[in-house]
């Protein structure tokens, strides 16, 4: 009756604000890492960079998993490209 749908009701608002929590923080990771792909690529000088997902969720403190899901919206946006295993290439931003 009632009480369920009270219950239902709630779930789905904390299931709504997990999801709102989860989009801000893929958004905070994709930043980080588009800042530590460019400086891995200056400091390599060379736009292409042999890295894996896990080393770069090492460096940033997150997991792979979250790194995975960054670099395919930075792929989207073509800001870095997958050019093979552990290998990415890093496209210079507009701003420098």
């Amino acid at each position: 009756g009632r009480a369920a749908l009270r219950l239902v009701e709630l779930l789905v608002r904390r299931l709504a604000e997990a999801d709102r929590q989860l989009e801000e923080s893929t958004g905070r990771v994709e930043e980080q890492l588009g800042g530590l792909l460019q400086r891995l690529a200056r400091k390599a000088g060379s736009p292409q960079i042999r890295v894996t997902q896990q080393e770069l969720a090492a460096l940033l403190g997150v997991t792979r998993e979250s790194v995975n899901r960054a670099l395919a919206r930075l792929e989207a946006q073509g800001a870095v490209r997958r050019v093979g295993r552990g290998v990415l290439r890093v496209e210079a931003r507009p701003d420098g």
